[in-house]
C-alpha cells in the first residue's frame, strides 16, 4: 500500500515537473519574441521619425520654392505694371 502511494506520488511529481519545464520553455520563447517585437517597434519608430523629418524638410523646400516663384511672379507683375504706366 505504501509503495503504491509512493509510486503515485512519484508519477504526480514527474507530471508536475514536465508541466513546469514546458511552462518555462514557453516563457523563454515568449520573452524572446517580445524582445524581437520591441526591437522591431524601436526600428520602425526610428524609420518613421527620420521619414517624418525628411518629409518636413521636403515641405520646407517646396514652400521655399513656392515662395520664390510667388515673389518672382509678383516682381514680373510690378515690372509689367510699370511698363504699362510708361
Amino acid at each position: 500500500m505504501v509503495i503504491k502511494m509512493l509510486a503515485e506520488f512519484r508519477k504526480a511529481m514527474q507530471e508536475q515537473s514536465e508541466y513546469f519545464n514546458k511552462a518555462m520553455e514557453n516563457i523563454k520563447k515568449y520573452q524572446t519574441e517580445i524582445t524581437k517585437l520591441k526591437n522591431e517597434i524601436t526600428e520602425l519608430k526610428t524609420i518613421s521619425g527620420s521619414r517624418a523629418d525628411s518629409i518636413k524638410q521636403e515641405k520646407g523646400s517646396v514652400n521655399l520654392k513656392i515662395g520664390h516663384q510667388k515673389s518672382s511672379i509678383q516682381s514680373k507683375e510690378k515690372k509689367k505694371k510699370q511698363n504699362e504706366k510708361e
